[in-house]
């Protein structure tokens, strides 16, 4: 029953992106924008919203395919793996991303070392603020 209130959640969320895509379309053509940054949001958010609600409702259908989603979620293995990769993933893009820094300020390429070099501290930021956090609620 836990599991079936995370699916009715998650096709809440999959309903807004169907609503907010076509919004930021719509704004996109009524703004006359010149870029196609919010078109292709928009256009990424719908089609998004579009899949998700399909799986979803898929989902709910079917008992046995319910089931066999939740234990692999729960799954203490797959809890351990998707913990693993995200530890991997954090670690890696805060390496890759050092590196490109030094390389893009060697290049004068001020503008985006800089960027990069704010998206990491945030990153290690929300890591920290996550981590105390959590340490609180355990």
């Amino acid at each position: 029953m836990e599991f079936e209130k995370k699916l009715k959640k998650r096709i809440l969320t999959a309903r807004i992106f169907l609503i907010a895509g076509p919004l930021l379309m719509a704004v996109s053509i009524w703004r006359n924008l010149d870029n196609e940054f919010f078109f292709a949001w928009g256009t990424a958010l719908m089609v998004i919203g579009i899949v998700r609600l399909r799986q979803y409702r898929k989902l709910m259908a079917s008992p046995e395919a319910m089931r066999a989603q939740e234990v692999a979620e729960t799954d203490e293995r797959n809890v351990m793996l998707a913990n693993k990769a995200k530890s991997y993933a954090f670690f890696w893009y805060v390496l890759i991303c050092g590196v490109a820094v030094i390389v893009l300020e060697f290049m004068n390429q001020v503008q985006i070392a800089t960027a990069l070099a704010f998206s990491v501290c945030f990153l290690v930021l929300l890591y920290w603020v996550c981590y105390y956090v959590l340490r609180r609620k355990y």
